[in-house]
């Protein structure tokens, strides 16, 4: 299904999404999984040893699954030395996870690493808890990322293609020379947009539709989020979009336009036209 997000404000007018992936999991001799599984073999024993080795299987099944996390949507690549309340900072700038489930479960951990002290059984259970909770809720976040958009950029007035490097930890938009423009009224005037099945099955742009560089680069660092913070929580509610209803009115600012047509028969300009009009009438009319 083609999809397409109006937005009444913000940097774009609109976005397409052209290409999502799952989760690409870190390279590690040992999973967050099987750390968090240790955790909770070490609790059993109840022995001080135990709940001392279990809070630690715990914090370090926590640290992979945040590193894994930031590497899936491009946040790790240039933030590998940050500590580990920086890397918090960042996922909760960006929307992803709040801070708040952190804060018990590190202050009990500063208390035996600093203080010497054994934690509780409680204490404990509460760490494995929080761990199995964030790694669920990981794996639901590194679903359908999305890492590239047709989009019109409302200041300077172009279209062009939208891009998540996560290896490069770097987001780029770069210009449609030729943008095949289709127009759409989803807030009572006229939007004009690049359908994201404009590359046709593949998903692939030929390379003399865009310009040779990107006209928008941003890297993804963790002291410049002040500049692409606002781009990258985008991201983030553009998966959830995506992820609901595909036609219908989301907000007061954003609106979702879904195509439904069979992979290895679409349409013609003016046939997609003709059928967008069709349905545009439809569903502004029940909204």
């Amino acid at each position: 299904m083609a999809k397409v997000i109006f937005f009444d404000d913000g940097p774009f007018g609109y976005f397409g999404e052209v290409s999502h992936a799952s989760a690409i999991p870190l390279s590690s001799e040992i999973s967050a999984e099987q750390y968090l599984s240790f955790a909770h073999e070490d609790f059993k024993s109840g022995q001080e040893r135990g709940l001392v080795n279990a809070m630690g299987n715990a914090k370090r099944a926590l640290h992979l699954a945040i590193d894994t996390l930031l590497h899936n949507y491009g946040l790790l690549a240039l933030n590998k030395r940050c500590d580990f309340g920086q890397k918090l900072r960042l996922l909760d700038e960006c929307g992803l996870i709040s801070l708040s489930i952190f804060r018990k479960l590190n202050v009990e951990r500063n208390v035996m690493e600093h203080e010497y002290r054994v934690p509780s059984k409680e204490t404990v259970s509460d760490a494995i808890d929080v761990c199995q909770l964030l790694l669920l809720a990981v794996e639901r976040l590194c679903q359908e990322v999305p890492l590239e958009g047709t989009v019109g950029v409302r200041e300077s007035g172009k279209h062009g293609l939208f891009r998540l490097d996560r290896a490069a930890g770097r987001l780029t938009i770069s210009e449609f020379m030729e943008p095949a423009l289709m127009t759409s009224r989803p807030f009572g005037e006229d939007i004009a947009y690049v359908l994201p099945t404009f590359y046709g099955t593949t998903r692939t742009p030929p390379a003399e539709v865009l310009a040779e560089e990107p006209f928008f680069s941003l890297p993804l660092q963790a002291k410049q989020i002040g500049v692409w913070g606002s781009y990258l929580r985008l991201v983030v509610e553009l998966r959830e979009s995506f992820l609901r209803d595909s036609l219908g009115k989301l907000n007061q600012d954003t609106y979702t336009l879904g195509i439904t047509f069979p992979a290895d028969d679409l349409p013609s300009v003016s046939e997609f036209l003709s059928y967008l009009q069709k349905r545009e009438r439809g569903s502004l009319a029940e909204a």
